[in-house]
């Protein structure tokens, strides 16, 4: 990173590594007291943007231009429904997530990671996201549902992880998804029910199901079996890890 900020609840801290603010292209700001972003208007060519702390509002993200990559770790509920972000392509949030968050939906988002949300039950709203090439879902433990991916026509990577109580997969067979990564998750779905969901993706080349238990192999044997019957064994061979995904 270029700069880095730290906000306290005495004083704030700025390191720019001998830069004007106007020549940082990436920047972390930490923020241990209740703060706004007005300031980033000092910062207007930004490019990447890493937040973690106690922010009240968004607002003042819309003066960065330029800002492709955002990663947020929010402890406070915020309203994005004014937020601008049109350059944006790749968003990593672990926040409160609501109906304003659609607003990060632009034509040019195509990679997003959503982490560690526990209030969040649907995922309806990533319907949205049209332009979605990659998505990550990760330790989301009141989601029972993935989204209509017939609405997600771009998206051809998704990473599941820690979605335990996930249960309604059918979406993926009418998906465009070839690369898929599922852990730990859909922990009452029976082996037979994916193993048939993976056999109506026509797009799949490869998923990675081999940890899908945390101590127990059997449902994914059964998977395996069932695709060997099918002559589909070959889809078990990919591995999809976070920096394969990322790779992709």
């Amino acid at each position: 990173m270029d700069g880095e900020i730290r906000i306290e609840k005495k004083e704030t801290a700025v390191e720019l590594n001998g830069l004007a603010p106007d020549r940082v292209r990436s920047l972390r700001v930490y923020a241990n007291k209740k703060t706004d972003l007005a300031f980033l208007s000092d910062y207007p060519e930004v490019e990447e943007l890493f937040l973690r702390g106690d922010f009240t509002d968004a607002a003042g993200l819309n003066g960065l231009h330029s800002l492709r990559k955002l990663v947020m770790y929010l402890n406070l509920p915020v309203d994005f429904s004014n937020v601008r972000c049109d350059a944006l392509e790749i968003l990593s949030a672990s926040c409160a997530v609501d109906e304003t968050f659609s607003a990060f939906f632009t034509e040019n988002l195509r990679e997003l990671e959503l982490s560690s949300i526990r209030g969040l039950k649907s995922l309806s709203f990533l319907e949205q996201a049209v332009g979605l090439k990659k998505l990550y879902l990760n330790a989301l433990p009141g989601v029972e549902a993935l989204p209509d991916f017939r609405k997600l026509s771009k998206l051809f990577a998704l990473n599941i992880y820690e979605l335990h109580k996930l249960r309604d997969i059918e979406s993926l067979k009418d998906s465009a998804v070839e690369y898929l990564g599922f852990t730990l998750a859909a922990d009452k779905l029976s082996g037979t029910g994916i193993a048939k969901i993976l056999l109506a993706m026509e797009k799949l080349k490869g998923a990675d199901m081999v940890y899908m238990d945390r101590s127990s192999v059997r449902r994914y044997n059964v998977v395996e079996n069932i695709l060997k019957k099918e002559g589909r064994e070959e889809l078990l061979n990919y591995q999809m890890n976070y920096g394969n995904w990322k790779k992709l």
